[in-house]
């Protein structure tokens, strides 16, 4: 028994270590998301079921080294919620790393000098893995967690329609998933330590036996991994935070802007003095006043600063550029973007993105990398090449 679990750590920690880097270098999110999937079933499924663990010395090691790995996949967990609603992860909440060390402390001590509490209901490993204290906190985090969802949608200031399918995120009904299984849990616990004086004569099995509630968990997380498997591998931007965002924002932008922003070859009605004006316009608040800078910066709100009206605006920026209002504001923003990845190594790309105007780090990521064909970490690497390959060209110069 102790040897498939062995094997079984070991696979867990590649799929961990996998999705960490995959995950980092923002290259491969879907990969990262669905190896994220596959750990957090497994961890509920090790935080639900029954623990078949033989009291063996060397088995109880390997258990408490997948009960650590387990608890750092929720630090992870955590991290990757976050970033589908694209915002940096809490330094508070980094604290969750803490945990697993905190529990291989506990589990040590009370096992070594105090084994009648190890084995007594705080811990309760007669039935399940995980002590109570990190059970009851997992589903506090679930909680709180499906909160952060709920926040973000009402602070959305998209339309009623918008909305709805922000709803219908699937994110927030992942989480309840997991808030719904952890109260499942909750709920076997209460009537495992009541040892059957209350429903004794209503639920005798679910008093004694784990086998229904095994057989529920096991089939609920077996289908969940079936389907959010399937949708990773058949539709992978359905996990990328970058595509689902950037695919929202697109949307609302149509709902806002005039229809004459969508009319990208309609011809234009502007006079040859009201193309020079309105380059001369717009040229001074873009290269000296740098309004693309501004996050909430729309059609209508540059309309009202260049005193041009909104309508003849979007006709001159699709006849001069042939690009819509959005293209056009990007378009110097990732140029602003490129100046920084070039002079600034300390400057993460969050920050990067915020300081070039972009609301989100994923559209960031998208925008960039659909009109340099490179992602900004590979433009940065490049840019890097580039200079250390023009400086050993000079200093040979300079020695010859």
């Amino acid at each position: 028994m102790h040897q498939v679990l062995i094997i079984y750590i070991i696979l867990q920690s590649l799929l961990f270590s996998v999705a960490l880097i995959a995950s980092h270098k923002k290259e491969n999110r879907p990969l990262a998301f669905y190896f994220f999937y596959l750990f957090l079933f497994h961890t509920l499924f090790t935080f639900c079921s029954r623990d078949l663990f033989p009291s063996l010395q060397c088995n109880q090691w390997v258990r408490t080294g997948y009960e650590f790995i387990a608890l750092c996949n929720t630090a992870i967990v955590t991290h990757f919620l976050y970033s589908l609603l694209n915002k940096p992860m809490p330094r508070s909440l980094y604290a969750l790393w803490i945990l697993p060390f905190i529990h291989v402390t506990f589990d040590y001590l009370t096992r070594r000098h105090d084994p009648g509490l190890y084995f007594a209901g705080f811990y309760n490993n007669w039935y399940l893995s995980f002590p109570m204290y990190v059970k009851i906190f997992f589903v506090g985090l679930m909680a709180w967690q499906i909160r952060i969802f709920q926040q973000e949608i009402h602070a959305t200031d998209a339309s009623k329609q918008h909305v709805q399918r922000l709803k219908l995120y699937w994110g927030k009904y992942f989480v309840y998933f997991q808030l719904a299984l952890s109260s499942l849990l909750l709920l076997y616990i209460a009537f495992t330590l009541m040892n059957g004086r209350v429903f004794q004569a209503d639920v005798p099995a679910l008093t004694y036996s784990t086998d229904y509630y095994n057989l529920i968990n096991r089939i609920c997380t077996a289908f969940f991994m079936l389907v959010f498997g399937y949708l990773a591998l058949r539709n992978p931007t359905v996990f990328s935070a970058g595509s689902v965002h950037f695919h929202f924002e697109q949307k609302m932008v149509e709902a806002v802007l005039p229809k004459e922003e969508k009319r990208l070859h309609e011809k234009s009605e502007l006079t040859d003095t009201q193309l020079e004006q309105y380059s001369e316009i717009l040229s001074k608040l873009m290269n000296e006043n740098k309004v693309y800078l501004d996050h909430d910066l729309s059609l209508n709100k540059l309309s009202n600063l260049s005193n041009i009206p909104s309508r003849q605006l979007s006709q001159y920026i699709n006849s001069a550029f042939n690009k819509n209002y959005k293209e056009y504001i990007n378009g110097y923003r990732v140029t602003n973007a490129k100046d920084l990845l070039m002079k600034d190594d300390s400057l993460t790309i969050y920050s990067i993105a915020v300081d070039s105007g972009f609301n989100a780090e994923s559209t960031f990521y998208q925008v960039f990398k659909q009109q340099t064909g490179l992602t900004p970490k590979q433009y940065q690497d490049r840019c890097k090449n580039n200079k250390g390959i023009q400086h050993t060209a000079y200093s040979a110069s300079t020695e010859t």
